[in-house]
């Protein structure tokens, strides 16, 4: 009887620290019949926990006690605390209001720095302004794209090229999802090392990226149809790091002329890659389609974007932020609320990684600054975020990529610092971001949405 009693003493503490949990996320003691969707989640979550304490407990006390009338005194004691977790946990989530039937096509104002540079010497510069569907890849329909494998006169091509090369190409399920299936990529690979016309010094340095890019092209052009391609990545042999990893992109005229047309867009891409993250080839193919990179900050976009940082590693296959798939064209201004004036909103907001639905609120400050609000759930491509729930953050045009402006750079983002790399979360239900221009608050969300108040002051 003591070591009845010694295993229902230990398995009542796991159960209580299971109890706990699930009356701390209530807030009440007793089960209630609705909850939010946070508690229901830890709710479920302790309920597991306890049934596999039970199931382990269970065990060991069977296999102590023969008696039929321990055992069922034991099954009966445990099961009655399971069915007041169960309980708890069978709590009903309340829907949340459906999104308003409202519309905005907002877009920031141009870069002015970059106007000017673009007039002046062809050269268009990354920032959060509009597209110039003439200076950037374009980002609807199905682009066609070529990945070559390099080496030199000095560094010798190492194992088969072609399979060299595939792993090393963007990843297509990838773009077809982020972009709801408007954008898509047909890739062709070389099947043979490209030997470039100079040694790995002559393009020693970031400088000569440019004649490194135009070099492999045309070095490529006699063994390879280069008909409607219209981006190139470019690999080099790994006994040569050097290459480093970068956007190519360049306006009509300044390209690489091959045999069937020009090209204009790119990247070079290390052969140890792999060190930035899981996809760093996405991130530099998103830099020839106008995207600046988001890590030049005040760490706060983290990795919240595949333009951002991803923990010790760099870029991770997340989808873009939902200001990004807007200047790229993936959404609608249905899509779209903007709070345009002093007032106070309420709108529903669909997680960016599934299709369909309202997906940003605007707040806009300025012709060139906007605050943007985004929902956030682990599901696709954003299976690995930091964490579900809304994302605020402020965008503005007038900020070069890899410049600081007041310390932050293009996007700042304005959660509580609990991500990667002291980056910002995301705001959970009653939780609330406040500055002298707006306030935003989180009410409550469901299995498919969030609803959110905007104040703007």
């Amino acid at each position: 009887m003591r070591r009845f009693l010694g295993v229902c003493g230990a398995l009542a503490a796991l159960l209580g620290v299971a109890a706990a949990l699930i009356v701390s996320s209530a807030g009440v003691a007793a089960p209630a019949a609705t909850c939010t969707y946070e508690q229901k989640q830890a709710r479920a979550q302790g309920l597991r926990r306890a049934s596999a304490a039970i199931a382990a407990a269970r065990a060991v006390f069977f296999k102590q006690h023969k008696s039929a009338a321990a055992r069922a005194a034991f099954v009966k004691q445990q099961q009655k605390k399971l069915k007041t977790l169960r309980a708890a946990a069978a709590c009903s989530v309340p829907p949340v209001p459906p999104s308003s039937d409202a519309s905005c096509a907002f877009m920031l104002s141009p870069n002015a720095a970059s106007a000017a540079r673009e007039a002046r010497e062809g050269i268009s510069e990354l920032n959060e302004g509009p597209i110039n569907p003439a200076g950037w890849l374009r980002s609807r329909g199905q682009v066609k794209g070529a990945v070559l494998m390099v080496d030199f006169p000095d560094a010798e091509g190492v194992g088969a090229a072609a399979a060299a090369a595939e792993s090393q190409a963007p990843d297509v399920k990838y773009f077809d999802e982020v972009s709801y299936g408007r954008f898509s990529i047909s890739l062709s690979f070389s099947d043979r090392w490209i030997r470039m016309p100079h040694p790995t010094v002559f393009y020693t340095g970031t400088g000569n990226n440019r004649q490194y890019m135009l070099d492999a092209i045309l070095a490529a052009d006699p063994n390879m149809d280069f008909s409607n391609v219209e981006f190139v990545i470019v690999v080099s042999t790994r006994r040569w790091l050097g290459s480093g990893s970068n956007g190519w992109y360049n306006l009509p005229g300044r390209g690489a002329r091959t045999a069937e047309g020009e090209i204009r867009f790119g990247a070079t891409l290390t052969p140890d890659s792999s060190k930035f993250g899981k996809r760093p080839v996405d991130h530099e193919f998103l830099h020839s389609m106008g995207l600046p990179d988001l890590y030049f900050d005040d760490t706060s976009t983290g990795t919240w974007d595949p333009m951002g940082t991803g923990g010790s590693g760099g870029p991770p296959s997340t989808h873009l932020l939902g200001w990004h798939k807007w200047r790229l064209g993936w959404l609608d201004p249905s899509q779209l609320t903007c709070v345009s004036s002093a007032s106070q909103i309420e709108e529903t907001l669909t997680p960016i990684a599934k299709a369909g639905g309202k997906k940003l609120v605007l707040v806009p400050t300025s012709p060139s600054t906007t605050y943007v609000l985004e929902a956030r759930s682990r599901v696709g491509y954003d299976r690995s975020i930091c964490e579900e729930g809304v994302l605020v953050y402020h965008v503005d045009s007038q900020i070069l990529n890899a410049t600081l402006k007041d310390g932050r750079g293009v996007i700042a983002v304005k959660g509580p610092r609990r991500c990667e790399r002291n980056s910002a979360g995301a705001l959970h239900t009653g939780e609330v971001f406040e500055d002298s221009t707006v306030k935003v608050e989180v009410l409550a969300r469901d299995t498919t949405a969030f609803r959110v108040r905007i104040t703007r002051k």
